[in-house]
């Protein structure tokens, strides 16, 4: 069974009084520059590819200026993102007012090498594609809670076990969130196996006695790498297996 390493946990209150002070970012103006303005030498690519068990693999991408937390990039005319999947490639159309592009291929399977290319309009500028930022995606397997349904009632105060096929190598990260519990993430050993130690599904003060559903996620990621032209800026590509089981928690004998 998996060793976790130091997990974290943050109450839904304490999340909330810190967003009122101004002590989380939310709701701020999002920046943006025109990639007419920017060398592709000068962007931060953040490209995912996300499987979640349904035989469908999500293919996402952000450029940034100032890396992961920076300004985003906007696409102008003759500027394209494209990703392929195996043989099949597609172009990203741009989502969420052209801050992020997109795609998706009914493909999940081990080993598939997704592949994000940038291609740039303005190239005899002086600016160069960026045609070669590939990851394969990883394993897929099955999350399901040990000896219990999901869905099933499960009272505060005690571990909960949960199961995946098949191991891998490496570690699997996970999230428990709820909204009666903290929310809390670790990662594990990736051995198919781990249990939640009983003081990570834990409430706030106001939340005892409370039943809710509480959901955990389990990731296994592949980190691959990004075209050679983001050497300076940096950037990433990771493709995830992410799968999901829910449980009903209730209180515990202390509430």
């Amino acid at each position: 069974m998996g060793t976790p390493s130091i997990p974290f946990r943050f109450s839904r209150v304490a999340l909330a009084s810190a967003t009122a002070a101004g002590l989380v970012v939310g709701g701020c103006a999002t920046e943006t520059v025109d990639a007419s303005d920017i060398r592709t030498a000068g962007m931060h690519p953040v490209y995912s590819a996300l499987s979640t068990g349904d035989g469908k693999t999500t293919v996402t991408g952000e450029l940034r200026v100032g890396g992961d937390d920076g300004t985003f990039v906007v696409l102008v005319a003759g500027d394209e993102l494209t990703a392929s999947a195996g043989d099949e490639e597609k172009a990203m159309k741009a989502i969420d007012d052209g801050l992020r592009y997109e795609t998706s291929f009914a493909v999940d399977a081990a080993g598939t090498l997704v592949n994000v290319a940038l291609s740039r309009g303005d190239s005899a500028d002086g600016n160069t594609n960026g045609p070669k930022s590939q990851v394969e995606i990883p394993q897929p397997f099955t999350l399901s809670l040990s000896k219990l349904k999901a869905g099933s009632s499960i009272p505060r105060g005690g571990d909960v076990a949960i199961e995946w096929d098949p191991a891998g190598s490496g570690e699997v990260s996970w999230e428990l969130d709820g909204d009666c519990v903290f929310y809390s993430w670790g990662s594990t050993e990736d051995d198919g196996a781990f249990s939640i130690p009983s003081d990570e599904i834990d409430t706030a003060g106001i939340d005892e006695g409370e039943t809710c559903e509480v959901t955990i996620t389990v990731e296994r990621v592949q980190r691959g790498s990004v075209d050679p032209i983001f050497a300076k800026e940096g950037g990433t590509i990771r493709a995830t297996q992410q799968r999901t089981v829910a449980f009903e928690s209730s209180p515990g004998p202390s509430e």
